[in-house]
């Protein structure tokens, strides 16, 4: 069994070298005949590579800003609703005040004992 692996090893050894050279061999003819083909491709793919990234940190810094601000949101309503609740004391604390005096009339200052 040993020297059946060494065998397929050798077999795709020997495929995956002569593929390389054809690779290498194709891509040295199409550098010395089309030189400019290959920089205007590069630079397509460059640009739009590029392109990716800039759409991808500008969505990952939207992201985060949007994050951010729910945080600050949720904050805000957080300390809205405790001062609404405690306006609502101070409302009631006013009005029971008025209650418990009585009503101020025209001879406020004559009826004093």
């Amino acid at each position: 069994m040993g020297t059946k692996l060494k065998a397929l090893l050798n077999r795709i050894s020997s495929t995956l070298s002569g593929f390389w050279t054809k690779v290498n061999s194709d891509v040295a003819d199409l550098w010395q005949k089309d030189k400019a083909f290959v920089v205007l491709f590069g630079a397509v793919i460059l640009v739009i590579q590029f392109r990716q990234l800039l759409v991808n940190l500008i969505v990952s810094g939207s992201k985060a800003l949007f994050n951010q601000t729910q945080t600050t949101s949720q904050a805000e309503q957080s300390k809205e609703n405790a001062d609404n609740t405690s306006a609502e004391n101070l409302i009631q604390q006013a009005e029971s005040l008025t209650n418990s005096n009585p009503p101020v009339t025209d001879d406020w200052n004559k009826n004093e004992k």
